[in-house]
């Protein structure tokens, strides 16, 4: 649905049979990971008139993903035991979890504990994954040294990122989806109506309970599950200046993040 308008766009049959697990809207395509182990892309003027089976098949796997985003040519997704694959659009080249070339994104499950990824964002050129039991682990992009759940080095002889987290921001429970808000403030939401931010500005996190608050002159962001009635945040996206997401029991929050609480 257009906000501005209140147009919806018309159903489209974009993979028969199938359950879309992961999607990236992109400025021409959109690109989803289906159930069939398969990355699609069709185009935003096929899209918007609502014409099926116009989708390209890209890549197939082998594995789930429930996680996607994009860094330059780069596909990135994530998802089952924590690993990590791309895809390279103009060379048109698939990057498995355990290729050692060097020149995809990708990683073997290590960095997450092998917990499953749910959610991922880039907060400017570092990849930040996270999932099952609330934990965070990052990615250089241009080094291609990860830092995992907690705080090791992968691929290197030191970290090069500080956004990471062993789930005790948001309390253990998993964490579904994330907002970075203007690459200064990352913002997650998980089960139980939970929220935690990491602010980037002091490499520090604000768990779900206020403890820790990780920026010093505020705000920090930050919910105990109140919001929802401890229901399960599912999605979020960036409205105009408020930050809005729905959970499990149909109810819709705005976050303004700007200020604390």
């Amino acid at each position: 649905c257009d906000i501005e308008t209140g147009l919806w766009t018309n159903d489209v049959n974009l993979v028969v049979d199938k359950t879309i697990t992961a999607c990236y809207d992109d400025e021409d395509y959109l690109y989803y990971y289906a159930s069939d182990y398969k990355l699609y892309r069709i185009s935003k003027e096929a899209f918007m008139v609502s014409v099926s089976g116009n989708s390209e098949v890209l890549f197939e796997s082998t594995g789930s993903m429930y996680a996607m985003t994009k860094y330059e040519d780069f596909i990135i997704l994530g998802g089952h035991n924590g690993r990590v694959y791309s895809y390279n659009i103009k060379t048109k080249v698939f990057y498995k979890y355990d290729d050692e070339s060097n020149e995809g994104i990708v990683e073997s499950g290590f960095a997450m504990g092998n917990k499953n990824i749910r959610a991922m964002t880039m907060v400017g050129n570092v990849l930040v994954v996270m999932g099952n039991e609330g934990k965070v682990a990052s990615c250089n992009t241009l080094t291609k040294v990860w830092t995992t759940f907690n705080g090791l080095p992968l691929n290197g002889d030191a970290i090069d990122s500080k956004i990471f987290n062993n789930g005790s921001a948001i309390g253990g429970v998993n964490i579904n989806c994330c907002i970075n808000y203007l690459n200064n403030q990352l913002i997650v939401f998980g089960d139980n109506g939970r929220m935690a931010s990491f602010y980037v500005g002091n490499s520090c996190w604000t768990n779900y309970d206020g403890v820790n608050p990780g920026n010093l002159n505020g705000p920090n962001i930050y919910n105990i599950g109140s919001m929802t009635d401890n229901s399960s945040v599912r999605c979020a996206i960036i409205v105009g200046d408020k930050i809005v997401a729905g959970s499990d029991n149909g109810y819709l929050i705005s976050v303004d993040p700007t200020t604390s609480g």
